[in-house]
C-alpha cells in the first residue's frame, strides 16, 4: 500500500490502517481510539497487519512492531520481509541474540 505523498504522515498511516483492520471481522478486538490492538492474531489482511508493525517500528515502538511481524510470520512464512523486519526490531530492543538467529535465518 503506498499513500500519495503529501499524506506520507505516520499518524495518518496507522490511522488508516487501523481503520482498515477493524473493518476486516475478527474475533480479536481493536482499540481505534487509543491505536491499541490488545491481541495481534487478527485474521484478516495480512499486508495491513506488517503496514502497521512498519509504522509502529519507524515511530520507535519495535516492542509494539515485534509482536505484529511475529504474527504476520505465524500467518505467512514466506513473507521475507518481515523476517528483515522483525530481525532489526529485536535488535533495535537489544536482543542481540535473537537478533543473530533471525538474521541468520535470512541467508
Amino acid at each position: 500500500m503506498q499513500f500519495p505523498r503529501e499524506n506520507r504522515d505516520f499518524i495518518f498511516a496507522e490511522n488508516v490502517l487501523l481503520q482498515g483492520l477493524k473493518s476486516f471481522p475478527s474475533k480479536n478486538e481493536i482499540d481505534i481510539d487509543n491505536n491499541v490492538i490488545s491481541n495481534p492474531k487478527i485474521n484478516s489482511n495480512v499486508e495491513l497487519l506488517f503496514q502497521l508493525a512498519v509504522v509502529m517500528h519507524l515511530t520507535d515502538r519495535p516492542e509494539s512492531a515485534i509482536p505484529l511481524y511475529e504474527e504476520v510470520l505465524r500467518q505467512l512464512p514466506s513473507h521475507s520481509t518481515a523476517w528483515s523486519a522483525l530481525a532489526t526490531a529485536v535488535h533495535s530492543i537489544g536482543d542481540f541474540q535473537r537478533a543473530l538467529e533471525l538474521y541468520k535465518l535470512l541467508k
